[in-house]
């Protein structure tokens, strides 16, 4: 599904901060301090960070989905007095609904390349005999904006495996940056928020 609209540029911070009121929203940021881009929430905006949607982000967004610990059972070592070197270990698994009021998840501004690094993400914790629940529950219901990338940095290589900088596949909603407006390519019918 396919279909192509178009967007002043002006309405977009408007857009974001009304759709970011249901929302975990998540886009990429500039410490004006350090210069670093990266995701952020959308709270991190303000006098501290900016929006900038043509540079690379630092660090790849997975961590938004694959958090990099979680509690994932509860033990305890139950001692008999009467025999110290026995030792019972009893589990207590945490359940599936550890995050039972999650909000949706959009991400705004992502490279194209970042989207395929979700989608192998997906097809890793998502497919096949065993799928990761705690991974599946985060990315459930997401949408993924991607924009083109108008610039293409010397550590880029999307090209040479087979991408280019305005690949939309795997994207909900794909941008294209021209001058006052958006270009944006519905891809998805995920796009509800």
């Amino acid at each position: 599904m396919n279909k192509l609209i178009f967007i002043k540029k002006e309405n977009i911070k408007p857009l974001l901060e009304k759709v970011s009121k249901n929302n975990d929203f998540y886009l990429p940021l500039q410490d004006k301090k350090s210069g670093l881009v990266d995701f952020y929430n959308v709270s991190f905006m303000g006098e501290d960070y900016i929006i900038n949607l043509k540079e690379k982000t630092k660090k790849s967004p997975k961590s938004i989905f694959f958090q990099p610990t979680q509690e994932m059972f509860e033990f305890e070592y139950v001692k008999d007095e009467n025999k110290p070197d026995l030792v019972q270990i009893n589990l207590k698994e945490k359940s599936n609904n550890f995050e039972k009021g999650l909000r949706k998840k959009i991400i705004f501004g992502l490279k194209p390349c970042d989207t395929i690094g979700i989608k192998s993400l997906d097809l890793v914790f998502g497919e096949g005999e065993r799928k990761d629940p705690y991974y599946l529950q985060r990315r459930s219901g997401s949408i993924l904006i991607s924009i083109g990338c108008h610039l293409i940095f010397p550590d880029c290589f999307c090209m040479a495996v087979c991408g280019n900088p305005f690949n939309f596949d795997y994207s909900d909603l794909g941008l294209i940056d021209m001058d006052d407006y958006f270009a944006v390519l519905k891809k998805s019918e995920n796009t509800k928020v």
